[in-house]
């Protein structure tokens, strides 16, 4: 005997309990009294609508966690998918497709642009300084003569 064979014995053996089970089950006097209580049967339907409104309110919190997390829903992520395929096809007809060769016009260098307005800033710079020493120059003259008249 093979492992499969023992396996279906037992599920089989296992059916036929449970059906003897459920059918006593059924023909039970004081089952039937409880399945008929309006109590029990209230009590069944209060259960089964108490489920779905849990489960309902459930589902609203779970949405709104997810749209505060800005997750994507199922419909979002399959349009995207769809946009990426086409996408794809678009990028592999393009590739295939031969497109001539033009001349780039020549772009000036960052770098030289920037060396440029810096050794203007320099001159600038320098330019200032001359005059200052100039302005100093002409006012350490300019006293020297007025102290020099005063003395005289």
């Amino acid at each position: 005997m093979n492992i499969k064979t023992i396996l279906d014995e037992v599920v089989d053996r296992g059916e036929k309990v449970k059906a003897e089970i459920l059918s006593e089950l059924v023909q039970s006097k004081t089952i039937q009294q409880i399945v008929t209580n309006k109590n029990f049967i209230n009590a069944i339907s209060k259960v089964i609508r108490t489920k779905d409104e849990v489960k309902q309110v459930i589902q609203v919190q779970v949405k709104h966690v997810f749209n505060q997390l800005d997750v994507p829903t199922q419909r979002e992520i399959k349009k995207i998918a769809k946009q990426i395929g086409q996408l794809e096809k678009l990028i592999q007809s393009v590739g295939k497709k031969k497109a001539p060769v033009t001349r780039l016009k020549k772009t000036k260098k960052k770098g030289s642009s920037l060396k440029k307005k810096s050794a203007a800033k320099k001159k600038t710079a320098t330019k200032k300084k001359k005059t200052v020493k100039k302005k100093k120059t002409v006012k350490k003259k300019t006293t020297r003569r007025k102290t020099a008249a005063k003395k005289s």
